[in-house]
């Protein structure tokens, strides 16, 4: 696959990480941007690099 594409991935993804150290997911979908600080969904992060 091309660089940065993923099967099942619809649009991009940032992961960010706050001051203090917790992780923020910005996900695109086929409907809207979703943002979660879920450990479960950003954990999901290493899947996808």
């Amino acid at each position: 696959m091309p660089g940065g594409m993923r099967p099942g991935l619809l649009g991009g993804f940032v992961v960010a990480t706050l001051e203090g150290g917790s992780d923020v997911l910005y996900a695109e979908t086929a409907v809207r941007g979703i943002t979660t600080s879920g450990v479960e969904d950003v954990a999901m992060e290493d899947k996808w690099t």
